[in-house]
């Protein structure tokens, strides 16, 4: 049974990702990291992680820091 190409090959997208996400911007205030749109205007905050931990260190460091609550909503 031959294949069918088309199930093959995924779908073409409809627009490449610069044409989606190159209007924006980026900025690290402390341990946030705003999002914002071509405009200014904020459009998003997400937290940034501490430093990583020795290896030593890590797993423990990691459980805890997925099962944390942020903003609500809790990891993992």
């Amino acid at each position: 049974m031959d294949n069918d190409p088309a199930l093959d090959e995924p779908p073409a997208p409809s627009a490449d990702d610069q044409e989606i996400l190159g209007g924006f911007r980026y900025a690290r205030r402390e341990a946030l990291l705003e999002i914002r749109a071509a405009g200014g205007d904020v459009v998003g905050r997400c937290a940034v992680p501490p430093a990583a931990p020795s290896p030593d260190g890590f797993l423990p460091w990691f459980s805890a820091y997925t099962a944390a609550e942020r903003d609500g909503a809790r990891g993992s």
